[in-house]
């Protein structure tokens, strides 16, 4: 029996999940666990926190066992919300840190959210996978929309705070 592999309704094999969980579990504990072990060096949380982040998107585009198709919509689409998004942010976000202050955060806070999409849709059709990881990346992305930050302090813990919110 031959099976056309551009056809959808054909059997996949399923997504492998387990390194982006791992993945995701880990991150969470390097970013919030790690510095607390190592005060010393506040900073290796927050970059712990992207180089695991950068491996969950490896892992989708290169591990996962998605269709093509959906693993480079998905890093195509994450490139093109991190460049794009800095237009709507707060001036505090889209400018801090040199101006990576959106890239550094918002990695982790994306991947988090593919990895937990990617968990909770393996059993929907493909089409609405497709839109709902559309969804996930876009309001992962622009959530960073709705803060604004005062600066941080030398254990880069950040003065976040909603937008709207009336300043010091």
């Amino acid at each position: 029996m031959l099976i056309n592999k551009t056809d959808e309704t054909t059997q996949q094999h399923p997504l492998r999940l387990w390194p982006g969980v791992t993945a995701a579990i880990l991150m969470l504990f390097i970013r919030f666990f790690l510095p607390s072990l190592t005060p010393e060096a506040p900073e290796s949380g927050v970059l712990g926190a992207l180089l695991v982040s950068a491996f969950i998107v490896v892992w989708w585009a290169f591990l996962s066992r998605a269709p093509l198709t959906e693993r480079w919509l998905a890093v195509a689409l994450i490139i093109v919300a991190l460049i794009v998004t800095p237009v709507i942010l707060h001036e505090s976000i889209a400018t801090g840190m040199i101006g990576l202050m959106f890239l550094i955060f918002s990695l982790p806070t994306l991947s988090l959210a593919f990895v937990i999409w990617a968990v909770a849709s393996q059993h929907i059709p493909n089409a609405l996978r497709r839109t709902t990881m559309i969804a996930t990346i876009l309001l992962a992305s622009c959530a960073w929309a709705l803060v604004k930050t005062g600066g941080f302090d030398g254990n880069l813990q950040h003065d976040f705070a909603w937008r709207w919110a009336d300043t010091h």
